[in-house]
């Protein structure tokens, strides 16, 4: 019996052809930002770079979207009780002071009044 060795993704990869699509992407948008005398080696090095954002992005975008999903289903197990009245505490506006300086100027004799 021959075995063969094959690789096995982690859990939570991208697909071998979503994998390809964002390697093909990412080297579109290098060879477009590509600075004269730079070399293929180079260009490559920064498509894998810009791949590899692609793929973190995406992870983060699952996870934020997994979030949302458990929240909705949190609230709507709780009868929605908590998107009608979340908190009966109005929320007050955090006070600004307001330095209005133009009174104590005409005053003071800066600006000549009328």
């Amino acid at each position: 019996m021959i075995f063969t060795m094959v690789k096995k993704k982690p859990a939570g990869s991208f697909p071998a052809q979503a994998d390809e699509i964002v390697r093909e992407e990412a080297l579109k948008i290098a060879r477009a930002a590509q600075a004269p005398g730079q070399s293929r080696e180079e260009t490559k090095l920064i498509a894998k770079g810009i791949a590899k954002g692609i793929a973190e992005y995406k992870k983060q975008e699952n996870i934020r979207q997994r979030e949302r999903a458990r929240l909705q289903r949190k609230l709507k197990s709780a009868g929605n009780a908590a998107v009608q009245n979340p908190d009966p505490r109005p929320i007050a506006a955090p006070s600004i002071p307001s330095f209005n300086r133009l009174p104590g100027l005409a005053a003071a004799g800066i600006f000549p009044s009328r």
